[in-house]
C-alpha cells in the first residue's frame, strides 16, 4: 500500500472536463495516451523530489514482490488509468509512471487505485501490465468517465520512462 497523495496533478487533473465523449478518441485504430509532464519548468524541486520519493517507494515495491508469487499494488492514483482532457486521450499519473523501473511491475498481478471518482478496469494483452481497477468513491457519487469503454478497442500505453520501453 502507497500513500502517493501529495503528488499535484498536472493543470489539476483529468477529471475536470465537459460532458460528452472524449474527442481524443479515434474512430479506428490504437488509441495513444499521451502522457502529460509536469515540468513546467525543468529545474522544479517539488517535482524532482516526488521523483526520487516514489523512485525509492518502487524500488521498495519491487523487492517486497520477490517474496511471494501473487502480489498487488494498492494506492490513491492510477498508475495506468487513462482519462481524456477534454482534448485528447492521457494517462494518469506521470510522476508514477516515470517513477517506475523497468522491472518494477513484473511481479505485480493487480493494481487497485482510487482517486478518479469512476470506476475503470484495464487489463492488458498477455498480461504484460498489471490489471488495473480505478474504484475511486470515496463516498460521493461516481461522475461519468467520458471515454465510452465499450469504444475502446485497443489502447497502444506505454509507461515509464521511454527508454523502457515498458506497454
Amino acid at each position: 500500500v502507497m500513500d502517493d497523495s501529495i503528488i499535484n496533478p498536472l493543470y489539476g487533473g483529468v477529471d475536470k472536463y465537459i460532458p460528452g465523449e472524449c474527442p481524443g478518441i479515434p474512430s479506428s485504430g490504437a488509441i495513444k495516451p499521451v502522457q502529460e509532464n509536469r515540468f513546467e519548468d525543468p529545474t522544479d524541486e517539488s517535482v524532482m523530489q516526488q521523483l526520487d520519493t516514489f523512485q525509492r517507494h518502487f524500488k521498495d515495491v519491487e523487492t517486497f514482490s520477490q517474496t511471494h508469487n501473487n502480489n498487488f499494488y494498492v494506492g490513491h492514483r492510477p498508475v495506468l488509468g487513462i482519462g481524456c482532457n477534454s482534448s485528447h486521450v492521457v494517462t494518469l499519473d506521470w510522476t508514477l509512471q516515470q517513477s517506475l523501473g523497468p522491472t518494477t511491475l513484473d511481479r505485480i498481478s493487480g493494481i487497485i487505485t482510487g482517486h478518479m471518482h469512476w470506476l475503470q478496469a484495464l487489463q492488458f494483452d498477455n498480461d504484460s501490465l498489471p490489471a488495473q481497477l480505478v474504484v475511486g468513491n470515496g463516498g460521493t457519487k461516481l461522475i461519468q468517465n467520458y471515454i465510452n469503454q465499450s469504444s475502446i478497442s485497443y489502447i497502444d500505453l506505454y509507461v515509464g520512462k521511454p527508454e523502457y520501453n515498458i506497454k
